[in-house]
């Protein structure tokens, strides 16, 4: 959803999960502070892609927990907001013409993308795989 008066997007999740809505560079910092790998999933306006790829997701939580691994979701609508919560994945983003979008990062950086619709078993494997 739209934050009232401004250009900046919120997710908001119904259900308890692990995953963390990211709207601002302050979020995503927390989340680097609790955890050495960081996934970012990128959804544009809950598209057919980004809700499978994020029910496909939230249907593995307790692996993101038992792997350690922090899940942050924030909506690709607005790029600026992007970039102002990171730079590097605003970059990243320019580059793709699909979604959903996922970033990678491990100790704060940014180490990989993947864009696009992708089953969740390839998604663990990206997540696991050395950068």
């Amino acid at each position: 959803m739209q934050q009232a008066g401004t250009e900046s997007w919120l997710i908001s999740f119904n259900d308890n999960f692990a995953f963390q809505a990211i709207s601002s560079r302050s979020d995503l910092d927390s989340m680097f502070l609790r955890y050495s790998t960081v996934v970012l999933l990128g959804v544009f306006d809950w598209s057919n892609y980004s809700r499978e790829v994020f029910a496909e997701m939230a249907a593995k939580d307790d692996w993101f927990v038992e792997k350690k691994t922090g899940i942050g979701v924030l909506c690709l609508g607005n790029p600026s907001q992007l970039e102002s919560i990171n730079r590097e994945a605003y970059e990243q983003y320019l580059k793709q013409n699909t979604e959903p979008m996922l970033f990678r990062f491990n100790s704060g950086i940014l180490k990989d993308t993947i864009a696009g619709p992708k089953p969740i078993a390839d998604i663990q494997r990206w997540i696991l795989a050395e950068a």
